[in-house]
């Protein structure tokens, strides 16, 4: 995996994979299909299974699978020009907190 950060903040995380990642998933049947009962039949599982995971693997490798890079957009981490009201109730409160624990 390859991470790089913004060039003057922290904003911006781009994240790409040099092979697909294995991924880990469980589905759980619990959905109820109106017309079909309470519970979809078993077989039908496996069909919604595969898709989902077949979906998960191509989204996977056409979006951060080298060469392809994903870009995460950190909007609390950007630079600010100038803080709001809100800035410096947020910056106290951390400062406060942090203060009680030492």
């Amino acid at each position: 995996m390859r991470i790089a950060l913004g060039p003057t903040d922290l904003s911006k995380l781009q994240v790409s994979f040099l092979e697909p990642p294995t991924v880990n998933m469980a589905l759980a049947p619990s959905l109820s299909a109106g017309v079909l009962g309470p519970q979809l039949p078993l077989p039908l599982w496996g069909v919604i299974d595969r898709a989902v995971r077949g979906g998960a693997e191509n989204w996977l490798t056409n979006h951060v699978v080298a060469p392809h890079v994903y870009t995460f957009n950190l909007d609390k981490l950007k630079r600010k020009s100038e803080l709001t009201a809100e800035d410096v109730q947020v910056a106290t409160a951390a400062a406060l907190e942090a203060s009680r624990r030492f």
